[in-house]
């Protein structure tokens, strides 16, 4: 009830609430990273039609990523599109920023490819300028719901007179992780950063000839 919302925002404890019917037993609560589990108490023949789906909009949400598998039906390849590999969600620094698209600058949706039964999902990355007009923007690690995320890329350095970029990549210790850069000379560039297995972080290089991770 709006009552029990508006409680709840003075309760710094409280983090996320419920609204489907009834406080029922209800698929929602949870999500499935398959989309058949067999002798579920849900329903008969119950289905998650997307379970890609359902983790992307629990992970961009900031709210819980919460699974709900049964034993054996767990596809962990999905659920750790939203994580590092120690279970550390990558989140945005804010899910309800509003990107406004107009006649100069166009987001055109295909009815015939966004539907129901699809998931439709762009990111938006500012392009940078050098002085020699070379241009390139960061994309992000590809193989993850948040490409981008402020506790994984945590400093961005352009030096727009000499035609650099250092970026710096924190994760794991000794972590691989695949990022795309855009380059206007080299096109999309796949760059595998390795973090230091000290440090846990990685020094990536964009230039006028080249981009890579060090």
């Amino acid at each position: 009830l709006p009552r029990h919302i508006l409680s709840a925002l003075q309760i710094p404890r409280v983090t996320q609430a419920r609204a489907s019917t009834d406080y029922a037993f209800h698929l929602d609560d949870v999500f499935w990273s398959t989309s058949l589990q067999p002798g579920s108490p849900y329903k008969p023949n119950a289905e998650e039609v997307l379970p890609e789906r359902e983790i992307l909009i629990a992970t961009l949400s900031t709210g819980p990523v919460s699974p709900g598998d049964a034993i054996n039906y767990t596809n962990t390849q999905h659920i750790m599109k939203c994580c590092r590999g120690d279970g550390v969600i990558w989140s945005y620094d804010n899910p309800t920023a509003v990107s406004t698209f107009d006649d100069d600058h166009p987001l055109n949706v295909s009815a015939t490819k966004c539907h129901d039964l699809s998931i439709c999902l762009w990111y938006v990355s500012p392009l940078i300028k050098f002085s020699s007009s070379t241009k390139y923007a960061l994309l992000g690690e590809w193989n993850k719901w948040t490409a981008m995320s402020s506790q994984q890329v945590i400093g961005i350095n352009n030096y727009i007179g000499i035609n650099l970029a250092l970026i710096t990549v924190y994760g794991l210790v000794s972590e691989v992780v695949p990022i795309l850069v855009f380059h206007s000379t080299l096109s999309i560039v796949n760059v595998t950063c390795r973090m230091h297995p000290d440090e846990g972080e990685a020094q990536l290089v964009v230039a006028d000839d080249r981009v890579g991770c060090y």
